[in-house]
């Protein structure tokens, strides 16, 4: 069987690869799902993120987009668990989650404002998280 496309063919081809119809190259988000790795897990959603590490918990605000080499950079927010808490009060601080992912494996590092590095995790979709909790 011979299959020929002609001009409208063509264009409704072009349009489903273009418009993201089929995936022809590198994802532009981080794709939504669950990312676990050693001591996090990163929930990604369609409009940010949420994470929760061994003795944290945070959340990445917006969009998950991603540059031409598969990077990120969003702010969010951190929050310390474990040792006294005062009921009612939450110690957030603002930071950076800041990362680079292939679609199926990330580099994520999490920084205050002044770029001072708090951690830095590796992480698989679908990968079962591996986390000890502090209490």
């Amino acid at each position: 069987m011979r299959w020929i496309l002609g001009p409208v063919g063509a264009v409704v081809l072009v349009a489903c690869f273009s418009a993201g119809g089929v995936s022809a190259g590198k994802p532009d988000k981080v794709p939504v799902g669950d990312w676990g790795g050693e001591h996090v897990v990163l929930r990604v959603h369609d409009t940010g993120a949420s994470v929760e590490f061994d003795c944290a918990r945070g959340s990445l605000r917006g969009p998950l987009a991603l540059d031409d080499d598969g990077r990120f950079d969003v702010a969010g927010t951190l929050v310390r668990e474990g040792g006294p808490v005062v009921p009612g009060r939450e110690d957030a601080q603002d930071v950076r989650y800041k990362g680079r992912t292939d679609g199926r494996t990330m580099e994520l590092e999490v920084a205050r404002p002044d770029g001072e590095r708090i951690g830095a995790y590796q992480l698989r979709l679908g990968e079962k998280p591996r986390l000890v909790k502090c209490y």
